[in-house]
């Protein structure tokens, strides 16, 4: 079995796209949660600077997420998102594993 993934995707949007991602995203997240392979998914805006955004979402291995990603480029709503960004969004793969951890008592 392959290894879960978490998935990072930050992005700076343009300030008069900025609530209309918000809305594109929330949209976006019912049909996310049918996707194989998907765990959870969450968007966080900054709070220094309310026109950067973070993804962070969770797949149960890397070619799931691929796969929903291709899916969402097919679909167009990945030429959509891109059309409100300032700078090309920055994307990572991570093990969902940590290194280290800690958490509050």
């Amino acid at each position: 079995m392959s290894e879960a993934v978490t998935v990072t995707v930050a992005w700076i949007i343009k300030p008069e796209f900025a609530d209309k991602l918000v809305e594109s995203l929330r949209g976006m997240f019912a049909e996310t949660r049918r996707r194989k392979g998907f765990r959870s998914i969450r968007l966080l805006r900054s709070a220094a600077d309310p026109n950067q955004f973070l993804l962070v979402e969770e797949w149960d291995d890397a070619e799931d997420f691929q796969s929903y990603a291709r899916f969402r480029a097919d679909t167009g709503d990945t030429a959509a998102l891109l059309a409100m960004t300032a700078s090309p969004p920055q994307l990572a793969v991570w093990s969902l594993n940590p290194l280290a951890a800690a958490a509050s008592a």
